[in-house]
């Protein structure tokens, strides 16, 4: 047993060798040895290295006896691993980690050292160009929260329920009825979602390919030969049609709502215009015009 705690003690704390490789590649490394169930083709040493950490609590005592050297923290599990004196984030945050969607990541990945003091990437640094085009667009900001809950994928759809740990009746889309309700499903490829993006495509006067994630969706949403203005207003339709498809289908759900893609579609029409006025200088055209010539009215925005 002694032996045996040796190879895993090395394991854990050389820093390379092909021996080593050649076990991370296999298994996953160290700490793939306090995984429970069954190793499968996995060979008879490592089987046994497993049994050695089960037993008798070897393998807490192995995880306590380190003391990590972050350095940038390329080598260290953000939330898994016992880097931090209040320890692992994973046990002492179970709720949020049950929930995040970036497990397995790398301290390194998710934020940077500044003076001695770690802190989170999305606290410094640029923005995302992908979201500084959604909070350039010119729409309420509850439309504004809603569009950004769908591309995060914190959306509370019926499977984000049910990833939460919520109790769901039914999976089952409330505007389609035939398919689970996730995110991606809910606002890009589900039938209904697909006749109201039809419906804008025509009235727009062009073609275009709903990508299944709502984040790469938005992003490619624009048009490449147009000013950053018209631009913004075509991100203020896209907010439009996936905030008005989410109140729809709270509608629908709660409210008894009958499912009617020419609603959302109209509620388009005049969210889109009632937020360009309220939010621009523009004054220089009706929502007659809006609706009958929605490409020439958006180069008449300031």
């Amino acid at each position: 047993m002694a032996l045996l705690g040796k190879w895993i003690w090395r394991l854990g704390t050389d820093k390379g060798g092909l021996w080593k490789e050649i076990l991370v590649s296999k298994y996953g490394g160290w700490r793939s040895l306090r995984e429970e169930g069954k190793v499968g083709r996995g060979s008879l040493w490592w089987k046994d290295l497993k049994e050695v950490w089960a037993s008798e609590g070897w393998g807490r005592s192995f995880e306590d006896g380190f003391e990590w050297e972050v350095g940038e923290g390329r080598a260290i599990l953000f939330r898994e691993d016992n880097w931090l004196s209040c320890g692992a984030l994973k046990s002492v945050f179970p709720r949020i980690f049950s929930l995040s969607v970036t497990k397995g990541a790398k301290v390194a990945e998710l934020g940077n050292w500044f003076d001695g003091v770690w802190v989170r990437k999305d606290r410094v640094g640029e923005v995302s160009p992908v979201y500084s085009k959604l909070w350039r667009c010119k729409v309420l900001p509850s439309a504004l929260v809603t569009a950004w809950r769908v591309m995060e994928n914190k959306i509370a759809t019926r499977v984000n329920l049910e990833r939460r740990g919520v109790v769901v009746e039914n999976l089952v889309c409330g505007l389609c009825g035939k398919v689970e309700e996730s995110s991606c499903h809910l606002f890009s490829v589900c039938e209904f979602t697909w006749r109201v993006w039809c419906l804008c495509f025509e009235w727009l006067g062009v073609s275009f390919v709903i990508h299944k994630d709502p984040l790469v969706n938005f992003q490619q949403f624009r048009l490449c030969s147009a000013s950053d203005v018209v631009n913004d207003v075509w991100g203020a339709i896209w907010v439009g049609v996936v905030s008005g498809i989410w109140r729809h289908r709270n509608s629908v759900t709660f409210d008894r709502g009958v499912v009617d893609a020419l609603e959302v579609f109209a509620l388009v029409h005049v969210n889109v215009w009632s937020w360009i006025f309220a939010k621009s200088c523009c004054n220089s055209f009706t929502y007659p015009n809006w609706v009958l010539n929605p490409v020439d009215c958006m180069r008449l925005v300031v």
